[in-house]
């Protein structure tokens, strides 16, 4: 008997036991991203804004368009306009920060799993500011008490090789900040296989339960 239970629990405990989910890896330089997303068989698309409909008002009238909607909590300090070229082109994602904070999100119509962005800006009133990367797999601050000069551009990125996600958000911290965003890099890496369902445990661990009482009852 003993030795039947040892037969099916062995399998059952390969079967059952899963790899540690690896956390999401954020990026504040753009050539560590790309080093990463290389090293993860990765590939990216760019997003330049030059094709989203111009909106006053992301919160009112979100831009969407190439499967990418940008949208904010910032009602009509924020917006997708044109203007003297910024990044690699003349239109960029724009953001006052407001009291208490304000955030800026980019949904996917396809999950990804790598992100970046350039950052225009950022901290620029002479009052540290938080600046915060949130997928659903997890968050973190990118530039905590950071102060900039005019015209500072950094980056902002994210990979997660085990979950895909469909929107990233991006919460700053300081009253009055005005922060631009543009070239938008997204795409994915190679995502792990999924693990069995648990119903093709359940019909696993009866196979090889009947395997083992036929076992015993040969042995008889």
């Amino acid at each position: 008997m003993l030795r039947g239970v040892a037969l099916l629990a062995a399998p059952l405990a390969v079967v059952c036991a899963a790899p540690a989910s690896a956390a999401p890896v954020f990026f504040t330089d753009l050539t560590a991203f790309q080093s990463a997303l290389a090293a993860a068989s990765g590939a990216t698309q760019t997003e330049g804004f030059e094709t989203h409909p111009l909106s006053e008002d992301l919160t009112a009238n979100p831009s969407s368009a190439n499967g990418i909607t940008v949208s904010s909590d910032a009602g009509p300090f924020s917006d997708l306009r044109s203007v003297i070229t910024v990044g690699n082109g003349t239109v960029v994602v724009d953001v006052l920060t407001r009291l208490n904070g304000s955030s800026i999100t980019f949904a996917f119509a396809t999950p990804i799993n790598a992100f970046g962005i350039d950052i225009f800006d950022l901290g620029t009133q002479n009052t540290p500011t938080t600046l915060r990367l949130i997928i659903a797999s997890g968050s973190q601050d990118l530039f905590a008490g950071f102060t900039g000069t005019d015209n500072n551009r950094q980056f902002g990125g994210v990979i997660d090789t085990e979950t895909a996600f469909t929107s990233v958000t991006f919460t700053n911290s300081t009253l009055n900040d005005r922060v631009a965003m543009d070239d938008l890099r997204y795409g994915r890496t190679g995502l792990p296989a999924p693990a069995p369902e648990p119903g093709a445990l359940v019909l696993l661990a009866t196979a090889l339960a009947g395997l083992c009482l036929g076992g015993r009852r040969w042995r008889a």
